[in-house]
């Protein structure tokens, strides 16, 4: 695990409305239904791995004490940029998901977009699972998506290109089930109008299986509350592609 999107950071927000509902617009009903069900001890929050920082601005406006955290500085600087703009009382910090903490311990943490994908080896999966229940008050929750296998079969396959006026993003994807690790090398290309230069990146993602994630929350002291498979909304064909989890730390 690097320092974070570089590349796709210029052009996430773009990237994410290309096709439809960006992907917080998608989980957030999911996410305040958990919320309603599972009561957090209180109304404060860490979206790890937050990007572009939309969902911590999502639950500012629903009156939560919000805040993120994300490697990529570049995804920081435009999180704090929007929440300035929307005129939103929301910290963010450039931190790796493995070893993040909180000035304060927090109701609630969640981390989406199958960022915890992004996590390569056990050892990460279990250190960002420590640090969450760390950073998390007795009872607290930690709510995050995974992909499910079915996605990288699916999806993580062969070259795709999108082209838009602001820029044209090129993914050459793979996935090799004997390791369950995909790869997709990023290629974002800008007109001439915003200096024509070409960044790439080589984004890696690990498939953990359903037994290597309790595990790991359990060795965390969190207890799995709700967990299961989902399709998007939007793309129901595809199946269930997400994996959906919810785990309490102890009281």
């Amino acid at each position: 695990m690097g320092a974070g999107y570089t590349a796709l950071s210029g052009i996430y927000d773009r990237w994410q409305t290309l096709h439809g509902p960006d992907f917080t617009a998608v989980i957030l009903p999911r996410l305040l239904a958990s919320i309603a069900r599972h009561a957090p001890p209180e109304r404060t929050h860490c979206d790890v791995a937050c990007g572009t920082g939309t969902l911590v601005l999502e639950l500012a406006r629903r009156g939560w004490a919000t805040s993120g955290s994300d490697a990529s500085a570049r995804m920081i600087d435009v999180a704090r940029t929007k929440a300035g703009a929307a005129g939103v009382d929301a910290s963010f910090e450039v931190q790796d998901m493995r070893s993040f903490t909180l000035p304060a311990p927090a109701g609630l943490i969640t981390s989406f977009f199958d960022s915890v994908n992004h996590l390569l080896t056990l050892r990460d999966l279990k250190a960002f699972c420590t640090a969450a229940s760390g950073a998390l008050l007795p009872g607290g929750l930690l709510v995050f998506d995974t992909n499910t296998e079915r996605c990288y079969k699916t999806l993580w396959h062969g070259p795709i290109t999108e082209t838009t006026p602001g820029f044209i993003l090129e993914l050459r994807n793979g996935y090799a089930p004997s390791r369950r690790r995909a790869h997709s090398a990023v290629t974002v290309r800008y007109p001439e109008n915003e200096g024509g230069r070409v960044e790439t990146e080589l984004v890696e993602e690990r498939c953990f299986t359903r037994k290597e994630m309790l595990g790991a929350l359990r060795a965390a002291g969190l207890t799995p509350l709700d967990v299961h498979d989902f399709a998007f909304s939007f793309a129901p064909e595809f199946g269930k592609l997400k994996t959906w989890w919810v785990a309490r730390k102890a009281l």
